[in-house]
């Protein structure tokens, strides 16, 4: 149990999305939905995300979890 609050406390305090950034989208529990796509736009709470197969789609930065960094 342990190991798995280390993992969510991870995700909580993970850098935010920004834009270009590609994203898989969180569930509930941080469970991975296996849902991705490109951020489009995107502040430090929400972002608006693009998702690879059924369109646009506004969420909180915790429902998000950064893949991998356009910027790197």
């Amino acid at each position: 149990m342990k190991a798995l609050d280390d993992e969510l406390l991870d995700i909580v305090h993970a850098q935010p999305a920004m834009k270009n950034d590609r994203v898989e989208e969180l569930g509930v529990f941080g469970a991975k939905t296996g849902e991705m796509g490109t951020v489009l736009a995107a502040d430090m709470n929400m972002a608006l995300v693009k998702w690879d197969d059924d369109g646009r789609e506004l969420l909180r930065q915790m429902y998000i979890q950064k893949l991998y960094s356009a910027q790197a």
